[in-house]
């Protein structure tokens, strides 16, 4: 009887630990990236944990060949100067790179359907530029 017990308390406390955090198994953190797969079965990188110079975002993640950057995936990441971004990255949520104070140039490979970047390095979307003028030079410090 103790032990039912003993395991029932157990699984009561995972569950109530998975309830409260609302989202047990849902991310994972791999070579500084931390991932949550979403309703649409995309690969969403939540956010960069390293401390690279130039960060090469990774072109998939398990079985997913198409990824979204999450408005906070860079949020404070200091040391950034560069960003590298595959042609897999299908969607960018936000401003990804917000108080990225160092990053200089952002590189998105050509077969990318959705972004481009320009010889500066500033990123745009295929119809937009990415961010007004004001907001390029508070992203792209020179």
């Amino acid at each position: 009887m103790k032990k039912k017990n003993l395991i029932f308390g157990l699984l009561l406390t995972i569950f109530i630990s998975c309830f409260a955090f609302a989202s047990c198994g849902n991310e994972v953190t791999v070579d500084d990236f931390q991932y949550k797969i979403n309703d649409k079965k995309i690969a969403e990188i939540v956010k960069y944990f390293g401390d690279e110079e130039v960060v090469h975002i990774p072109e998939k993640f398990g079985n997913s060949v198409s990824l979204l950057l999450d408005s906070k995936t860079f949020t404070s990441s200091k040391n950034v100067t560069e960003v590298y971004i595959p042609s897999t990255v299908k969607e960018i949520k936000g401003n990804p790179f917000r108080d990225c104070t160092s990053l200089k140039k952002i590189v998105v490979d050509e077969n990318n359907p959705n972004y481009s970047s320009d010889d500066r390095g500033v990123l745009f979307d295929k119809e937009n530029i990415f961010d007004n003028e004001r907001k390029k030079k508070e992203l792209f410090r020179s």
